[in-house]
């Protein structure tokens, strides 16, 4: 928005985290280039099931499949999903949250 309200859209590049729905029109006018984020669905769904699995006292372990997510990585104490959705101005109308 500061950069659409500043005159500057095409001079100035803007990217980072935020959910296609909040940055279509300032993907669409050129005022931000891409917005990336994890699928919200795929990140339920995962906790959901690590949750399940550590209720049964399994880990994950990297290289782990899971369906409907994924193969996962696990660095340490942390679950890597896999690669974010980038949306742009020529795909962000493929998603509505």
């Amino acid at each position: 928005q500061a950069v659409r309200e500043a005159g500057k859209t095409g001079q100035v590049k803007v990217v980072g985290l935020s959910t296609p729905n909040l940055m279509r029109d300032y993907l669409k006018d050129g005022s931000a280039q891409m917005a990336t984020l994890w699928s919200p669905k795929k990140l339920g769904y995962l906790t959901v099931v690590l949750a399940k699995n550590l209720l049964e006292g399994k880990l994950p372990y990297d290289g782990q499949d899971i369906y409907n997510v994924g193969t996962i990585r696990v660095n340490g104490d942390t679950v890597i999903m896999g690669e974010p959705i980038d949306f742009t101005a020529e795909n962000v109308d493929q998603y509505d949250f």
